[in-house]
């Protein structure tokens, strides 16, 4: 049996936490990955890498998506690991899904997603709208993009359409 590294062990620790919807407790995996950290004496140090152009890209964007909403961004502590630790899930989420539709992962095409979803951020449903930290954004990116490329959610769509059926009714009974 081959030996498994210290770093291939994280790494893959790393990508099943980046993949909540997909595991029932992400935290138990967290711990999983500290222990292991603390196991290793230091060998491996968390978040020691410094961050990526893309992320400082990213994390540019989304400061200037908040500056247009008129919010400042105060990062410290507890709430800056998790901004930072949402980011970097964002940004992996972000390449998957454009592999997944055969377009490339390249610094450059993540920069124009992240541009898309930002500015089509009024295309959302209001419950959405007003999740703009970036863990929330993370936490309902399924339904972000899903509403952003349909443009409307279904349940608009089912409110307008019932809308619609109530008035026709209404105006049937009025014209008998």
């Amino acid at each position: 049996m081959k030996k498994v590294s210290l770093e291939d062990k994280t790494k893959v620790l790393d990508v099943y936490i980046k993949r909540p919807h997909c595991i029932e407790h992400p935290e138990v995996l967290r711990a999983i990955k500290s222990d292991v950290l603390k196991a290793s004496n230091g060998k491996v140090k968390k978040g020691s890498e410094a961050p990526s152009p893309l992320y400082n890209t990213c994390m540019g964007l989304y400061r200037q998506f908040l500056k247009d909403q008129g919010l400042p961004l105060k990062l410290d502590g507890k709430k800056a690991r998790d901004y930072k630790e949402a980011l970097t899930n964002l940004i992996s989420f972000m390449k998957s899904l454009a592999k997944s539709n055969g377009n490339s992962d390249s610094d450059e095409n993540i920069k124009r997603l992240f541009e898309k979803l930002f500015s089509s951020w009024e295309q959302l449903e209001d419950f959405h709208k007003k999740q703009i930290q970036l863990p929330q954004i993370y936490r309902n990116i399924e339904e972000i993009i899903t509403q952003i490329k349909n443009g409307n959610s279904t349940t608009t769509k089912v409110r307008d359409s019932y809308k619609a059926g109530v008035l026709r009714d209404l105006q049937s009974e009025s014209d008998a």
